[in-house]
């Protein structure tokens, strides 16, 4: 029977410490990643009620403008209440843009601050365009509920149009 001993043979210890070494960081588990869930509420632009299967995207910038590098791009689609989660891993990049898909943005496209949206929230209120046909598509009925501020939340009113339309209009804009 042989039988090796750590203390006559010192080679053991090495390749033993080694191999622990090599499979320790394979055994640990992998620490989850801290995200925010930013929401956004798709609204009618007439009656302000929720819109439901609406296809959003979501571009995230720097805080010039500039895409963030690899490109944060995230899509979803708004469900029941018209509202769309997203969760974005940590670091969260400074601004975000949004687009809708087969709507007519009755909003400022421009982009909003993440960090307003988490704190207080974002309604984006509609002013006129001074544009005649664009001003009508896009007006509030005078009964129309006017929405509040929620945090993490940023609300948007669209002219919701089918994509044959919606490609029309898109091609002679």
């Amino acid at each position: 029977m042989l039988r090796i001993s750590a203390m006559h043979h010192p080679a053991c210890i090495c390749v033993f410490f080694s191999a622990t070494l090599w499979f320790a960081p394979m055994m640990t588990r992998a620490q989850p990643r801290k995200s925010t869930m930013p929401r956004v509420r798709v609204l009618d632009s007439h009656k302000h009620r929720a819109l439901n299967g609406q296809t959003l995207q979501l571009t995230f910038t720097n805080m010039s403008g500039g895409v963030v590098s690899n490109g944060l791009v995230v899509e979803g689609r708004t469900g029941k209440g018209g509202v769309a989660t997203f969760e974005i891993a940590q670091p969260t990049p400074p601004r975000f843009s949004i687009f809708v898909w087969y709507a007519v943005p009755c909003f400022r496209t421009a982009d909003f601050a993440t960090k307003q949206v988490l704190d207080s929230g974002v309604v984006a209120n509609w002013t006129s365009f001074g544009i005649p046909k664009l001003d009508k598509l896009c007006a509030a009925e005078p009964n129309a509920v006017h929405p509040s501020q929620s945090p993490g939340e940023v609300e948007i009113y669209v002219h919701p149009q089918n994509r044959f339309v919606w490609a029309w209009e898109d091609t002679w804009r």
